[in-house]
């Protein structure tokens, strides 16, 4: 049986390598240190309430200036990426922001 966090730590490294790719310099490391820490709770076998604190941390980083959602990759905003890739790159981003904040949503109903 799957862990029911399992999938909240797939999203997260999948958003951290999409901001990597593009040299996302804020939010990766935090990313980074998060996934870290989901790792080593796993490798304990920490209970599901016990990521409620990691749940909610994550979930805070949705809101408030500087946020999740306020990433747009875009060569105007320093980022590396050709003008022609912004679209697809960016419905990416928001894909990924979508599906982990659903994650976030469900896990908190634990």
């Amino acid at each position: 049986m799957k862990h029911p966090a399992e999938r909240y730590g797939k999203l997260l490294s999948q958003l951290h390598a999409h901001l990597a790719r593009y040299g996302e310099h804020h939010w990766t490391p935090k990313l980074e240190k998060w996934i870290a820490e989901l790792k080593q709770m796993a490798s304990v076998h920490t209970p599901i309430a016990g990521y409620s604190a990691h749940v909610s941390r994550t979930r805070q980083s949705f809101g408030g200036m500087g946020s999740l959602n306020d990433i747009s990759i875009t060569p105007q905003a320093g980022y590396k990426i050709s003008t022609w890739k912004v679209g697809s790159v960016n419905a990416r981003l928001q894909t990924l922001r979508t599906s982990l904040f659903n994650e976030i949503e469900r896990l908190s109903r634990f």
